[in-house]
């Protein structure tokens, strides 16, 4: 067998490959430009984080006299991190708020799963599993991420002051 014909099938799986991932990515678009329509039609305010993924997602690799920890594990959270594509979806939601009219609002993401939305008290203590808030200072248990959400819409907007103004 020649090494010409050994690549073929190797060749046609990588372009299946292929293929199947920008499947995956359309669906993904297309999942985020019907959400962010939605929102930007019938919301006049949209409040977001104001994460900065490429300072996240930096590499944990360290260098040759001082290597990373926990490498592979920094590894899956960027993989996660991106296969959100809230960068895409801010980006979708930005041109789309501004053709609605509907406000565009920055906060800062600092804390925001520790603190409490009634005594706003800040501990990593509050979270005592992934889905679960129970703020060690008043008592208050709720939903992480709905806890998380109230303290988000209670900030006052920060980061990038990109407020897309309201038409009359």
């Amino acid at each position: 067998m020649s090494g010409r014909s050994r690549q073929r099938p190797r060749r046609k799986a990588v372009e299946r490959l292929a293929r199947r991932k920008a499947y995956h990515a359309r669906r993904v678009r297309d999942a985020a430009h019907k959400l962010t329509t939605k929102l930007a039609t019938t919301r006049s305010e949209i409040h977001v984080e104001d994460l900065r993924l490429r300072n996240m997602t930096a590499s944990a690799a360290g260098t040759v006299v001082e290597p990373g920890k926990n490498v592979g594990q920094k590894a899956g959270l960027n993989r996660s991190l991106l296969a959100q594509a809230h960068g895409q979806t801010v980006r979708l939601l930005a041109y789309k708020c501004e053709r609605s009219g509907a406000r565009l609002i920055f906060k800062n993401p600092a804390h925001t799963s520790q603190e409490c939305a009634e005594c706003h008290h800040i501990a990593p203590e509050n979270r005592p599993s992934q889905s679960v808030f129970r703020c060690v200072k008043c008592g208050h248990t709720d939903n992480a991420d709905h806890n998380a959400a109230r303290v988000v819409l209670m900030r006052p907007a920060a980061g990038r002051p990109w407020l897309c103004a309201r038409k009359a």
